[in-house]
């Protein structure tokens, strides 16, 4: 697979180290702290939920805009 930046090929390869448990990944993070601290912990969980909208955006390059 070809990727256009180290951005995109960094990303990709955080996300094989977490996609088994994004969560338990996710913790050891500062920002994850943030969240316990301000009662907010659920949040994290809500954003790991898979297919919870049936709409997936599309970039456009053409126009710099996204598409549903």
């Amino acid at each position: 697979m070809l990727f256009e930046s180290d951005a995109v090929r960094m990303a990709l390869k955080l996300w094989n180290l977490a996609k088994d448990d994004p969560i338990k990944f996710v913790k050891s993070s500062d920002h994850y702290k943030r969240l316990v601290d301000n009662d907010a912990e659920s949040d994290a969980a809500f954003c790991f939920m898979k297919n919870t909208v049936p709409l997936v955006p599309v970039y456009e390059k053409t126009n710099g805009k996204l598409k549903i």
